[in-house]
């Protein structure tokens, strides 16, 4: 069962990511939004891979937050389409 893990809070003030990674499994796709785009220079990121992470672009952009070319980056129309295409959705905040 493959679940869409929408973070949305920044790892250096919350716990959220440490608790989304606990039941985080290989099928699952974690997707950066709002201050969860902090995030991206987070070591806990470090035990996911590169093709199950996503960021949304304009939030990066509106919090001055780059990105390393190999991140998948998206656009927010594209969500849409990922939140039907997994089993369950799971909002960290």
């Amino acid at each position: 069962m493959s679940i869409l893990h929408l973070v949305r809070t920044s790892a250096y003030q919350h716990d959220d990511l440490a608790q989304c990674l606990q039941v985080y499994s290989a099928e699952d796709t974690i997707v950066l939004m709002d201050d969860g785009c902090y995030n991206l220079a987070h070591p806990l990121l470090k035990q996911v891979s590169s093709k199950r992470l996503l960021i949304i672009i304009e939030h990066c952009q509106a919090r001055a937050v780059t990105f390393e070319k190999n991140k998948q980056a998206i656009v927010l129309a594209q969500l849409t389409p990922l939140l039907f295409s997994h089993d369950s959705v799971i909002t960290w905040q």
